[in-house]
């Protein structure tokens, strides 16, 4: 005799007063939707999968949870997980900016009768200056030899190296498309992330190291029907941009190095003023200020041994031969 099948259970839950109808979406979801809607007209959607990664270990740890409900604590012991993971304390800051952004939107526009967390109450985070120490050629070579091994992919190479030749950031990096690579004339037309309100666009000659590279991935772009010369690459940072900025942190991990991404800026802008590159010149190839341009620059000891030889014979003095120190 058959028996009767029973029905199949369904996923229960506590409805939230006023949540009845979002079965799918939470409380802090609803909130950043309505936040994130009349912005999505001006911004780009990379900024909006920008925003949603920043706000996504608060959706995670605050679930179906009622904003008013929120506490210092619940935001510390986020933190703490967050800082389980790896990341590092601008980052972390940078999260929790924006969650207290979208949070102050719904206390301004009435969605939230009060603030629920008090900011002061939670503990300072020391942002390393890790961005700031710019690569050397060495620990550039070390990097192309970690990013080479199985475990990462391979776009991670060859992004280095157009980092390290450009100076770009690595969204720019990332997004870098055949259509901006004059071949030509031996250019790189680009507009940078930061400058598109502006629509300025940079000017970066190719040198004769990458032009080998770009030529290679711009041939593999279009077998593939792809603009875009790292396209998964610009996938991933489109869609999970943390990763790739955890990934890289544990290359520079593997090879020793405090730093980012960003170091390849920073090492672009030190090796060219070192070199005696006025910083207009670099200005046109960065979209710097020059005053972001001086906190960038790193100079070296043989700049200055250089510079003082110089200041030498200004003054009348014997021109003595500066000591080169050798840097590993």
């Amino acid at each position: 005799m058959n028996e009767p099948q029973q029905a199949p259970l369904k996923r229960t839950y506590t409805p939230i007063p006023g949540y009845e109808h979002y079965e799918h979406r939470t409380p802090l979801e609803l909130l950043y939707e309505d936040w994130l809607a009349p912005r999505k007209n001006t911004t780009k959607e990379s900024t909006h999968g920008a925003y949603e990664d920043q706000m996504l270990p608060f959706f995670d740890h605050f679930k179906r949870r009622e904003l008013r409900t929120f506490t210092h604590e619940d935001v510390v012991t986020v933190m703490n997980r967050m800082l389980k993971k790896g990341l590092t304390g601008q980052v972390i800051v940078q999260k929790l900016q924006m969650f207290r952004r979208v949070l102050q939107w719904g206390v301004d526009t009435g969605k939230i009768d009060r603030m629920p967390l008090k900011w002061r109450l939670l503990p300072r985070i020391q942002c390393g200056k890790s961005e700031k120490l710019p690569f050397t050629y060495a620990e550039h070579q070390k990097v192309l030899e970690e990013c080479a091994k199985e475990r990462y992919h391979k776009f991670w190479a060859p992004a280095c190296r157009i980092a390290w030749h450009t100076g770009l950031r690595m969204g720019d990096v990332a997004q870098i498309d055949i259509n901006v690579v004059n071949f030509n004339a031996g250019v790189v037309y680009l507009g940078s992330m930061k400058k598109s309100t502006t629509r300025e666009k940079l000017e970066i000659p190719i040198e004769p190291d990458l032009l080998p590279l770009l030529m290679e991935l711009a041939k593999t772009a279009k077998e593939r029907e792809t603009p875009f010369l790292l396209h998964q690459m610009c996938t991933y940072y489109r869609e999970q941009r943390s990763v790739l900025i955890n990934v890289f942190r544990e290359i520079c991990d593997a090879v020793g190095f405090r730093g980012s991404f960003h170091s390849y800026r920073h090492a672009f802008v030190t090796r060219l003023l070192n070199a005696g590159v006025d910083p207009i010149t670099i200005s046109s190839m960065t979209g710097q200020t020059l005053q972001i341009i001086q906190g960038y620059s790193h100079v070296s000891v043989n700049a200055k041994a250089v510079a003082l030889a110089k200041s030498r014979v200004a003054m009348g003095l014997t021109a003595e031969k500066p000591t080169i120190i050798e840097v590993e």
